[in-house]
């Protein structure tokens, strides 16, 4: 049998104003995995199913409540799944549909009955909306939505096909933290910051902080002077 969608929610924070435009944008510090709680409830309950019946907890995130463990893990606990397996996907903005493609072949393989699958994302938190990063604040806003996947008694998931290509990873990234920065640069740079810069993009600006991926128990810390990928330095 196809996989079907058996129950599926959302949720938006209320919108602001950001720049010219509105987007929705969470009013007060959380990740990801806690603007999916609401929208997994709901989902569960179109689905007729309890947070038992559940095999798989999958969550599509690029802006995780931290660094390590993964939002999946938060977002599991918040569900009180207990030891239900959960694992988080990185697939960016197509981050939903990876998720649906990795849920399909757990289901039609037979591995799993029922996944609960979210896509969340704080992008808030890491965006500049001064005049320098206007430009790309503007693009983006917070939210999450929830879908419980399983077997379906008629029509369903025919494909998934998922291309990437990486050969234009330089135009837009975030460097820190990062694993490849030795003698603690990951750690101490914790008030991140994006390397798209303005001249290698020009239609984007710079995006000077990117807090979304700071610890709770780092929010006191110090803030450091991080290089970054265009070789200049300032303060995070």
């Amino acid at each position: 049998m196809p996989t079907s969608i058996l129950g599926l929610a959302h949720a938006l924070p209320p919108e602001q104003r950001v720049g010219s435009v509105s987007r929705p944008t969470v009013t007060e510090a959380m990740g990801p995995s806690e603007l999916a709680v609401a929208p997994a409830h709901e989902a569960l309950a179109k689905a007729g199913l309890a947070v038992g019946d559940i095999d798989l907890v999958a969550f599509a995130t690029m802006t995780p409540d931290v660094t390590f463990p993964g939002a999946a893990c938060f977002f599991q606990h918040k569900m009180s799944a207990g030891t239900t397996a959960a694992v988080d996907l990185r697939g960016q903005c197509a981050g939903f549909i990876t998720g649906l493609m990795v849920a399909d072949a757990y289901l039609s393989a037979g591995v799993y009955r029922h996944v609960l699958l979210a896509a969340g994302e704080v992008h808030s938190s890491g965006l500049d909306t001064s005049p320098a990063g206007i430009d790309v604040a503007e693009l983006y806003g917070d939210g999450a939505a929830v879908a419980v996947l399983g077997a379906g008694d008629g029509a369903g998931c025919e494909s998934v096909v998922c291309h990437s290509d990486g050969r234009e990873h330089d135009r837009f990234w975030i460097e820190y933290p990062a694993s490849r920065h030795g003698e603690g640069a990951a750690s101490a740079c914790t008030a991140s910051l994006s390397t798209m810069s303005p001249a290698r993009v020009s239609k984007f600006s710079s995006i000077r902080r990117a807090t979304a991926w700071r610890s709770p128990r780092e929010t006191g810390a110090a803030k450091t002077k991080c290089p970054a990928i265009s070789g200049e330095k300032f303060t995070a």
